[in-house]
């Protein structure tokens, strides 16, 4: 995993939660 797809993964899950 490269750092831009944990930032997106990050990103989404601060959105759902």
């Amino acid at each position: 995993m490269t750092m831009l797809s944990l930032s997106i993964h990050v990103r989404f899950s601060s959105t759902i939660l």
